[in-house]
């Protein structure tokens, strides 16, 4: 376990990377997933909550 970051120690470990068609995959997910917050984030701007209209 490293406590401290040195370079050196740092350049010795082994990082697993996934293979580049599975990076684009993932991408494309959270790509996804980020349009579907911006779409869900618009509406709630746009659409009052149902208490405000009953009430006024």
């Amino acid at each position: 376990m490293m406590n401290n970051l040195v370079t050196k120690d740092f350049l010795k470990q082994n990082l697993n990377i996934p293979q580049l068609s599975e990076q684009r995959r993932i991408g494309r997910f959270l790509s996804n997933i980020d349009q579907l917050i911006a779409v869900n984030q618009r509406k709630s701007h746009v659409t009052p909550p149902i208490s405000l209209n009953i009430i006024f």
